[in-house]
């Protein structure tokens, strides 16, 4: 354990200690906020107490004024202090709630129903908690409003792969300075520190095929959305279609069946998928094929749709898998059986993880993989003869 005795501070000199619970690259003033929560927590500053104003308290800490203005910014976001221009910075007397804190969503702007499951999970579970809610859709090529919301330093969600939401790469730049107030769900980045959820996908992908086959399916395609095929979650998901389906269909098979359907923000996408997948279904590749893995709920009603129109009645001479299933495909006609990845749950161990970040507290697991579930509904029947 290392100790840094720091200037004379309210009563007594302040001792700051650094224990692995904080992390190396831990910004100087979470560092603060820290050392204020600890005192405001145990008492040793009470309701009315004053708090030093910018300039002695970086002074005291022996940071930059803006440093102690981020740090005292902090604590009034939680309601933990009252900051008044003639009267300076008080501990505000509602310490005890410690859930008055505003919370941001950054998700993409496209339209789906998995993020739109996301929004309304994550505003119940704010409004559970008492907690402020902000959500961000981000528009393509327009990246300010995502980059300075996260500059707040509001505890915030991201919905997603960063360099899929910003290609430039500034949302994952910005991740990386922000601290311990983000959490990451569906995705995540290449550093340790910043707390993810994302759903076992390697397991929902055996568990989506391995129903298909008990039912008597030997030629499956795989649908999935117009994402970089070498996107982590679409990688690990069509490896392991390839993986399962190699017994019974042959490369070039595998190579032809695996459907990657572009859109645009200029389209009607669920149009635009409709059509490819008519297409699709009307060319000789897909002869063969007896049942479709589809990666998102928007793919699996393009499906049924293409099916009817090309007289492959869904279930009976196709069958449909929803990955990424939603409530909404109950109303589906037939009722889609999916693959139900949890997002709730998702957004349950974000909700944790900032918590316990932002009470001081370092989680023993930053890093979180949610077990898929089967829904078995009635798109789904052995292959007609």
């Amino acid at each position: 354990m290392k100790k840094c005795i720091l200037k004379e501070g309210l009563d007594s000199p302040t001792l700051l200690v650094y224990t692995k619970a904080m992390k190396k690259d831990q910004k100087k003033y979470q560092a603060i906020t820290a050392d204020l929560l600890r005192k405001i927590r145990s008492g040793t500053l009470k309701p009315g107490d004053q708090i030093p104003a910018e300039r002695p308290l970086a002074e005291q800490y022996g940071v930059a004024r803006l440093t102690a203005r981020r740090a005292l910014s902090d604590l009034e976001e939680r309601g933990l202090v009252k900051r008044d221009g003639r009267r300076g910075t008080t501990v505000a007397d509602q310490t005890i709630n410690t859930n008055a804190q505003t919370l941001t969503l950054l998700c993409p702007a496209t339209s789906s129903a998995l993020i739109e499951e996301t929004i309304r999970f994550t505003l119940a579970k704010a409004k559970e908690n008492q907690w402020l809610a902000r959500v961000i859709r981000v528009m393509e090529n327009d990246e300010k409003p995502m980059l300075d919301a996260i500059k707040v330093g509001n505890p915030t969600i991201i919905y997603g792969w960063p360099h899929e939401i910003s290609p430039s790469g500034k949302l994952e730049k910005a991740i990386k300075k922000a601290g311990s107030h983000i959490a990451i769900i569906a995705g995540r980045v290449e550093i340790n520190s910043i707390p993810s959820i994302m759903c076992n996908d390697e397991d929902g992908m055996t568990i989506a095929l391995q129903t298909l086959k008990d039912s008597g399916h030997t030629h499956i395609a795989l649908i999935a959305p117009d994402i970089d095929p070498s996107h982590p979650v679409h990688a690990v998901q069509s490896d392991k279609w390839r993986e399962e389906m190699r017994p019974t269909m042959t490369e070039q098979e595998l190579k032809e069946n695996l459907i990657f359907l572009k859109t645009s923000y200029t389209e009607n996408a669920l149009v635009t998928m409709y059509k490819q997948l008519r297409d699709y279904l009307e060319s000789p590749v897909s002869e063969e094929i007896t049942a479709m893995v589809c990666l998102s709920g928007e793919l699996a009603t393009a499906a049924v749709a293409a099916c009817r129109e090309t007289g492959r009645k869904v279930p009976e001479k196709m069958s449909i898998v929803e990955y990424a299933w939603t409530p909404r495909s109950e109303l589906s006609n037939p009722p889609r059986t999916g693959i139900n990845t949890h997002i709730d749950r998702h957004i349950d161990i974000a909700f944790d993880l900032l918590m316990q970040l932002r009470n001081g507290a370092t989680p023993k697991k930053l890093h979180h993989l949610v077990k898929p579930e089967l829904v078995d509904r009635e798109t789904i029947a052995p292959p007609a003869h």
